[in-house]
């Protein structure tokens, strides 16, 4: 059986909780962070995946962004292991460590959405964006453009205490009852065995399958 879709606990504040995750750009790494109730971002670069530049990247946001109620990670050992999460202790910072990259999809789309305003800058010619054109991207996004999930841009919500223009939860909550009603059980045909000997290489556009048959024998 099919499990149903399940909605993500909803926030209600800025600094509620970051997301953060690695992400590349032209061979440089960093460590991105994302509100999840404003969707404001930050990048910040580091020179490996360590814990401890992973402590360092996090201290620049934190002196940015403020630190947040919960920190939600993934597997990564960059961030997953004893020293950062004792410091988050120190910090009285909650860590919610997410199993998969659906966990983190919020900062996914935040750096496909980079992704997408970076090749725009790397294709004008000009010399000063494409010098600065993380920062370039990262501003962008955070002051130009209204959000689509909040109606608003990140900057507002994040320093201005704009409230959201659009109610993010009822929208999530509207999909997943229609993404569970949609859901199908489709009965698996079980009356299918190999047909051939294992040894037996068959051509590329034979069947290895035959409905199985069930023979009644005489007495």
């Amino acid at each position: 059986h099919k499990l149903p879709f399940k909605l993500t606990p909803p926030v209600y504040e800025t600094r509620e909780k970051f997301v953060i995750d690695f992400w590349q750009w032209d061979k440089e790494n960093y460590l991105t962070c994302i509100d999840l109730y404003s969707k404001f971002a930050t990048a910040e670069k580091v020179s490996s995946l360590n814990w401890l530049e992973t402590k360092r990247a996090l201290l620049r946001v934190f002196n940015t962004m403020g630190p947040p109620k919960t920190l939600k990670i993934d597997q990564d050992q960059g961030m997953n292991n004893v020293n950062i999460k004792q410091w988050c202790e120190q910090l009285n910072i909650g860590l919610e460590i997410t199993t998969g990259k659906t966990g983190i999809g919020d900062i996914e789309r935040l750096h496909k959405t980079l992704n997408e305003k970076l090749r725009i800058i790397n294709t004008s010619g000009d010399r000063e964006l494409i010098y600065m054109s993380v920062e370039q991207a990262i501003f962008v996004y955070n002051h130009n453009i209204d959000h689509a999930s909040t109606g608003e841009t990140p900057y507002n919500i994040f320093f201005n205490k704009i409230n959201p223009s659009i109610d993010t939860q009822f929208i999530k909550e509207r999909r997943i009852d229609n993404a569970n009603r949609r859901r199908i059980e489709n009965p698996i045909n079980t009356g299918y065995v190999n047909a051939e000997n294992s040894r037996k290489r068959l051509n590329k556009i034979d069947n290895p399958f035959r409905n199985a048959e069930v023979l009644e024998h005489e007495e």
